[in-house]
């Protein structure tokens, strides 16, 4: 399709027009504020409540990624923490 990249989860941000219609920029604004208020919510979550808010953070950042946005590091650090605790989570409860 002569070069054209709709955001699929293959391609990469640096193959990714930085033109994007007004659409696509209000869409991403949705996501990130999605992100922002959602890593406030986890911040100040319980720890029985940070799975499911956590869950849902890690699609929120998978579509910004899909969506060619760069996910700002601290976001990255708490996704990986909160996968990170939820693994110990597991384990702990493991019957041996």
């Amino acid at each position: 399709m002569g070069g054209v990249n709709f955001g699929y989860a293959g391609a990469r941000p640096e193959q990714q027009s930085s033109a994007q219609s007004p659409v696509q920029s209000s869409g991403q604004s949705r996501l990130m504020a999605a992100a922002q208020q959602l890593e406030q919510m986890l911040l100040a979550a319980h720890r029985n409540d940070r799975h499911r808010l956590g869950a849902e953070f890690s699609h929120v950042l998978a579509r910004l990624r899909i969506a060619g946005v760069r996910v700002p590091p601290r976001m990255v650090r708490l996704d990986q923490m909160l996968h990170e605790e939820f693994a110990d989570h597991m384990f702990d409860n493991m019957p041996v």
